[in-house]
């Protein structure tokens, strides 16, 4: 027997818009499996993926997949690494967390 032919009125409307629906979410999923980010996740699901460390002009860090594109304004240190060794980098070099920006205006009007 066809499931179909379960549904009959509206139930049977519902279930052609739940078909539809199932249809358009396999054709997402299948586009954003090209993409390396899905690759990435699908080759590797067993380890940790790995970050850079990156720094911005306000001299403030972040860590960063690597199998993703470095955001404009960012900039790799030359770190990489597991999150909680590029997290531990961080701690390590990161004393102060005031934006250049503002250090700099301290730093003018002797504060």
């Amino acid at each position: 027997m066809n499931i179909y032919n379960l549904f009959t009125g509206a139930a049977a409307a519902n279930y052609n818009r739940l078909l539809y629906f199932l249809h358009k979410l396999n054709l997402y999923l299948t586009r954003a499996c090209l993409t390396k980010e899905c690759t990435m996740v699908v080759n590797n699901r067993d380890s940790e993926p790995e970050y850079f460390v990156v720094i911005n002009e306000e001299e403030q860090y972040s860590i960063w997949a690597t199998y993703k594109e470095i955001p404009k304004g960012w900039k790799s240190v030359g770190v990489k690494g597991s999150k909680s060794d590029c997290l531990a980098h961080i701690k390590s070099v990161w004393v102060d967390m005031r934006p250049l920006s503002a250090r700099i205006v301290q730093i003018e009007h002797g504060l």
